[in-house]
């Protein structure tokens, strides 16, 4: 859905934003809240070292190592 609202023009591309968490230049968003279809939109822009952060924060680091 991301991707979709990105190629439409109704959402801009993550690189065009600053990370949520640091303000550097971000390169994806991250699924915050989940993958549920009422969450798919709800995303935040992150660089890749503050997502990674992220998914370990979550206990979800085992997709980095």
């Amino acid at each position: 859905a991301v991707s979709r609202a990105v190629k439409k023009g109704s959402m801009p591309h993550a690189r065009d934003l600053p990370c949520a968490d640091c303000g550097g230049q971000a390169s994806q968003y991250d699924h915050h809240c989940g993958y549920a279809i009422n969450n798919r939109l709800n995303v935040e822009p992150v660089c890749m070292p503050c997502h990674k952060m992220r998914f370990v924060e979550r206990g979800e680091g085992k997709k980095y190592t």
